[in-house]
């Protein structure tokens, strides 16, 4: 059931055996998965069910790092996020959980096969087509080979495309009808208490625009928030610690991450009478396959209030390019994708350029060709001077906001450079066409980077206390009832967008609490 602000006597208390502070991806997956074990579950969600502008506005914090519009990249509601996401859906790669000595900080304490059992449900919880993600299932249903582009030191991907699925309103009916569902609608979470022993929290302290308070009681507590606002509960909570709750080894708010890109920073000039015109010509498209192949079967089974109403429309996909393992590896780099879009040139001097390259590269040889513009993105490098800390301005409530210091550094730019031209050498080898670059990479402003809004890495998990936040159920170290839930466990960014994998381990943190919950 839902309760308005308005149904809500100031200074009320509520509990349950779970509070769930947050009803975005993870935290409506995790209601729902609780709730059909029978356990009590209370989530407060600091938005409502429609836009409301005044609550966005507690979004506002300052960039002081990369330029980033904080408000702009999230939304309060329920749904969270999902109700403006783009939809883009792949799982992370086996090598995102493995240690890299070229890249301090990599390594997850769960293994591919941990989040494996969860990514079919997730498929279904986000609306699409199963968990199958390997190119050679998807090619024939395309039209296209198998491999359909031969480039060294690079491989083909696919995303699935969720129409994009809100669900919020894929779900609302659920909430509504629940029993075992209190979802809160229109408090903020703004303090987490402790008790007497400082082991537990107690209770939620929770404000509304309109100046009512709320408390909420819970034997188990769960941050699902967002990648900035988990960590700044945990810092804003420091009236009994005074550098905020988890933040013994100040780790909580470092590590921020993204994915740092360029739209259209190079383009492919693609030969047409060449091998991987085909392949080009249809990458970055949203594609709809003849057919879908079978889901690997097998992992968790979806909880029957999960399933939520049957999508209407087919699934599309989108194909890319990313670096292969092996290059990685060889020449010590991060991950990194591409989005090939063909298009047309944005200017006559554009193209008029192109064409007095190729020619003097081809001696003269006049060949038709595409324009494939090239959108890209690498692995940003777990930073501890990229994060989120507390203002000195406040919000609408009166806290603190946040400020994001989001860097990069020198080996992100340095290792760009490098793909770039590896990307480049292997087209010409392959005969498909010519790279150029749009950026100067010369000039010291070669790349200024561009967010896709996925905020990652500010509570990351880990077995070390000294080294994460959490440990590898997203418990917080030093409260033995504390969970955080959502992107700010990841410890590296991953490779792809991270929706999916939200939900797949919200699926993994409901059976760990639902496990934990029966033992008491």
């Amino acid at each position: 059931m839902f309760i308005r602000q308005g149904d809500v006597a100031d200074g009320s208390q509520l509990s349950a055996a779970v509070c769930i502070l947050g009803a975005g991806a993870a935290g409506i997956t995790l209601a729902l998965s609780l709730q059909e074990a029978g356990i009590p579950v209370v989530v407060v969600e600091s938005g409502t069910l429609e836009l409301d502008e005044s609550v966005e506005a507690l979004d506002k914090g300052q960039a002081v790092g990369i330029p980033y519009d904080l408000d702009a990249q999230r939304r309060r509601g329920f749904g969270g996020s999902t109700n403006c996401w783009s939809g883009w859906c792949v799982p992370m790669s086996p090598e995102d959980y493995v240690a890299r000595d070229w890249m301090p900080g990599s390594g997850w304490p769960i293994g591919r096969a941990e989040l494996d059992r969860y990514y079919p449900a997730a498929a279904r919880v986000v609306d699409i087509a199963g968990h199958e993600f390997a190119p050679g299932a998807w090619m024939p249903n395309l039209g296209l080979p198998d491999p359909p582009v031969a480039l060294d030191g690079f491989e083909a991907g696919v995303w699935q495309l969720s129409p994009p699925s809100r669900l919020g309103e894929k779900y609302r009916a659920a909430f509504e009808s629940s029993t075992r569902i209190r979802c809160v609608l229109g408090f903020t979470a703004t303090r987490l208490v402790l008790d007497r022993g400082g082991e537990r929290i107690q209770s939620a302290t929770c404000r509304a625009l309109g100046g009512k308070s709320l408390t909420v009681k819970a034997s188990l507590f769960v941050l699902a928030m967002g990648g900035i606002e988990n960590a700044r509960l945990l810092l804003l909570s420091r009236d009994q610690r005074a550098a905020g709750l988890g933040n013994e080894n100040d780790l909580v708010g470092r590590n921020f991450l993204e994915h740092p890109a360029a739209i259209e920073g190079a383009e492919l000039y693609v030969w047409k009478d060449g091998p991987g015109h085909a392949f080009f010509a249809k990458a970055g498209k949203g594609l709809r396959p003849q057919g879908y192949p079978v889901s690997p079967a097998g992992g968790a089974k979806l909880p029957a209030s999960l399933q939520g109403p049957a999508r209407a429309d087919p699934v599309s996909v989108v194909l890319g390019l990313s670096l292969a393992e092996a290059a990685q590896r060889r020449h010590r780099l991060p991950q990194f994708w591409v989005v090939p879009s063909e298009g047309p040139f944005p200017n006559p001097e554009r193209e008029r350029e192109a064409r007095e390259v190729l020619s003097a590269l081809d001696k003269g040889v006049d060949r038709a060709f595409s324009r494939i513009g090239l959108t890209f993105a690498i692995e940003q490098r777990p930073n501890p001077s990229s994060r989120v800390t507390l203002g000195t301005e406040r919000d609408p409530l009166g806290e603190p906001v946040a400020v994001l210091d989001w860097r990069i550094g020198a080996e992100e730019r340095t290792a760009l450079k490098r793909i770039l031209s590896l990307l480049g050498e292997s087209a010409a080898r392959a005969g498909i066409g010519r790279m150029r670059l749009v950026m100067d990479p010369e000039s010291e402003r070669f790349w200024v980077p561009v967010g896709g809004a996925h905020l990652m890495g500010t509570t990351p998990m880990g077995d070390d206390p000294k080294k994460s936040v959490t440990d590898r159920n997203g418990r917080l170290h030093t409260i033995r009832n504390a969970y955080v839930a959502g992107s700010s466990l990841f410890p590296t960014s991953t490779y792809g967008n991270p929706t999916y994998t939200i939900v797949a381990l919200a699926l993994r943190l409901a059976d760990h609490l639902k496990a934990a919950i029966s033992r008491a």
